[in-house]
């Protein structure tokens, strides 16, 4: 994580187009799923973090396209697939809003798999 991270402060990886088309969708998801099964808190923020840096370029793409295509291919109930998406306030879009959310998006995840 500390290397993607580095990446994409020194040349800007995650805005660029190459990083955007080809590989973003992979590494959120990849994201997604690992923070769904890790338990331990501080693994969880350096995730988070990391995610919000890959989304920050383009949070309304973010929003619209890549957290809906990823949860409808989640195994969820389609009603509980909405409400999981619901709990993600695609309005705070600042660092601490998103990880906040990111949190409380996990935990609606977690609940409605079990």
């Amino acid at each position: 994580m500390k290397l993607l991270r580095d990446l994409g402060a020194k040349i800007s990886l995650f805005k660029l187009a190459e990083f955007k088309e080809r590989m973003k969708v992979g590494f959120v998801t990849v994201l997604l799923e690992d923070l769904l099964m890790v338990n331990q808190p501080s693994l969880v923020d350096d995730m988070s973090e990391l995610l919000f840096e890959m989304a920050e370029p383009d949070m309304a793409d973010f929003f619209t396209a890549l957290l809906p295509n990823i949860i409808n291919g989640m195994n969820i109930g389609n009603a509980e697939k909405q409400s999981v998406l619901d709990s993600w306030d695609s309005r705070e879009v600042d660092r601490m809003g998103f990880i906040d959310n990111a949190t409380t998006f996990l935990s609606e995840f977690k609940y409605y798999s079990n």
